[in-house]
């Protein structure tokens, strides 16, 4: 048998009470990539990095980290280079095709910068990718 709406009656008008809203448990997918970037951009924090996150960019990058100390001058210490990190996070180490990897360390290389990819698997791991 199935059950009437709630019904609440005042003054001559009938009001058809809200049924309680279920929660929406929100996109999954996109809950667990946050999590790891956010995770990733912690632990570079911790190793002196200042990070950058392309949040809904579609990127080819998902984290930029710059480290900019002593060891980033030049000899005449006119000139900075500062170390930078373009990361790629992923839900696990192999879900980059060869294709897709090459590409993303072509570009990294393009721009003079390091190429690595993180992922997760018991604590976050993270390979800088050589050419």
């Amino acid at each position: 048998m199935i059950k009437p709406y709630p019904i609440k009656q005042t003054t001559g008008r009938v009001y058809i009470e809200q049924l309680p809203k279920k929660k929406s448990k929100g996109n999954r997918h996109y809950k667990v990539g946050y999590t790891l970037e956010r995770d990733v951009k912690i632990a570079l924090e911790q190793e002196g990095y200042t990070v950058f996150r392309s949040a809904g960019s579609h990127s080819f990058a998902d984290l930029i980290a710059i480290k900019a100390d002593e060891s980033s001058f030049g000899i005449d210490e006119t000139h900075y280079y500062p170390n930078v990190k373009l990361v790629q996070c992923k839900r696990h180490k192999n879900l980059m095709t060869r294709n897709e990897l090459k590409t993303f360390r072509d570009q990294c290389f393009d721009l003079e910068c390091d190429a690595v990819i993180a992922w997760r698997d018991k604590g976050i791991h993270m390979e800088e990718i050589k050419k």
